[in-house]
């Protein structure tokens, strides 16, 4: 049997619901790493982040998508983007939730 490890998440959307979540899997999820967080929007992520002690934030989502360390992402971009970004997380060979 393989050695259990927490399974290491990333957030994909900064704003309000996102930062809910971010700090679910960060302070609540047992087994659960936060481990980066993306947003378009200068600064949202690296202040989300440093508030939730994500070793990573990103500008652009393919640049986070490329990380070898996520295993998933939890998508909480504005439902018009939900899509494309859950189409490249998949994509990317990554798990995806995706907030509704």
């Amino acid at each position: 049997m393989p050695a259990h490890r927490p399974v290491n998440l990333a957030l994909i959307g900064a704003g309000r619901i996102g930062s809910f979540h971010a700090e679910s899997v960060a302070r609540r999820l047992v087994d659960a790493n936060l481990v980066a967080i993306a947003d378009p929007a200068p600064g949202a992520a690296q202040k989300l982040a440093a508030a939730l002690d994500a070793p990573e934030a990103y500008t652009s989502v393919s640049e986070l998508l490329a990380n070898p360390e996520i295993d998933g992402v939890i998508i909480a971009t504005p439902a018009r983007f939900h899509t494309s970004v859950v189409v490249e997380a998949a994509n990317a060979g990554k798990a995806v939730f995706c907030e509704n």
